[in-house]
């Protein structure tokens, strides 16, 4: 059987932590957690809407190693989305292409949490 390994970081680089919550609009508050290499910009981390008070079941995205983005709702996959690669001629740093990943993603979860409708909470 053959088998294939995947490393995820090269040369020992420490990944660089991402925890930051990116505003897109009104409602689209989104939390972002996880952490990037920074020499080839391999990103590992989950992206969730946040809504306080709200147990509606929102879309939310894991972002894999291998540059695949799972789109996840009710503990199922329900899509998929293939990342590009880092280029560096396309860039002028990997902060700008994790940014310009994450904006995209948030983009997609925004456009599949759009007729979900709230759950409140009541105490």
């Amino acid at each position: 059987m053959k088998r294939l390994v995947r490393a995820s970081y090269v040369n020992n680089v420490d990944p660089v932590e991402i925890k930051t919550i990116l505003q897109h609009g009104p409602n689209g508050r989104y939390s972002v957690r996880g952490e990037y290499n920074p020499e080839n910009g391999r990103i590992k981390a989950d992206v969730t809407k946040l809504a306080a008070y709200d147990d509606a079941d929102y879309v939310w995205a894991r972002i894999d190693d291998n540059w695949t983005v799972k789109f996840i709702q009710d503990g199922k996959q329900i899509d998929r989305m293939i990342l590009w690669s880092y280029e560096p001629d396309d860039y002028e740093s990997v902060e700008e292409y994790v940014n310009d990943v994450l904006d995209q993603v948030v983009v997609e979860l925004i456009d599949s949490n759009e007729d979900i409708k709230p759950v409140m909470i009541h105490y």
